[in-house]
């Protein structure tokens, strides 16, 4: 068992904090925002992987001292714009989280993409919950995905497991996630008003072009 390197940990320890992001807002959330730990934790993987912090940067930190003033409307206020960007919309929901939307030949759920991404948690050894509430390729699953193959190819050693791990990363980054997260991403910041919603979309963007490349 070879042990992760450093810039492996800071793009798990990224991509963690992007999952609570755009897994949607809770009380905890808010206070990991109020307490400077998710932007401190953020700042601190960023510069470990080489990458700029985000155009909105700035923006988020004068959010984040105005509206922890009073947390609950903070909640309030990231709840509905988390629901209007990625859940549902008056007119059309402006950045679904779901790979589908954006490779199927159609925009819709399902199809030949899910089951190829099912077809990969297989063969990495993972499957979701049969009473799981989201389909296999909502974001914040794929994300969750993307820390157990860097978490586990260096647990798996040099043998022919860790070689089929390897695999299925560079198939499941070349051929869907690099695909799907830049037209997500586009959609984001373009339809975001809140800063941590942009903000985030921003640096999964780079986090991901800059990965893509090493896989």
């Amino acid at each position: 068992m070879a042990a992760m390197g450093e810039k492996d940990l800071a793009s798990i320890a990224l991509v963690r904090r992007l999952y609570e992001v755009f897994r949607g807002p809770d009380a905890a959330g808010v206070a990991e925002l109020c307490a400077g730990n998710w932007v401190s934790d953020v700042e601190e993987t960023l510069a470990v992987l080489g990458l700029a912090r985000p155009a909105t940067w700035h923006s988020l930190l004068q959010q984040l001292g105005t509206g922890c003033h009073n947390r609950e409307q903070m909640l309030e206020e990231l709840s509905v714009e988390h629901t209007r960007l990625f859940v549902n919309a008056y007119g059309g929901t402006p950045a679904p989280p779901y790979a589908s939307v954006y490779l199927n030949d159609q925009p819709m759920l399902g199809g030949q993409v899910t089951l190829q991404v099912i077809e990969w948690y297989k063969r990495a050894g993972v499957a979701l919950p049969p009473d799981y509430p989201e389909p296999p390729d909502y974001l914040p699953v794929e994300l969750e995905f993307v820390i157990h193959l860097i978490q586990s190819i260096p647990e798996a050693g040099t043998g022919q497991a860790a070689s089929q791990l390897r695999l299925v990363q560079r198939e499941f980054w070349q051929d869907h996630f690099r695909l799907w997260i830049p037209q997500f991403v586009a959609r984001t910041t373009e339809e975001s008003q809140h800063p941590l919603y942009t903000a985030s979309a921003e640096i999964l963007g780079a986090f991901v072009q800059q990965r893509a490349v090493l896989v």
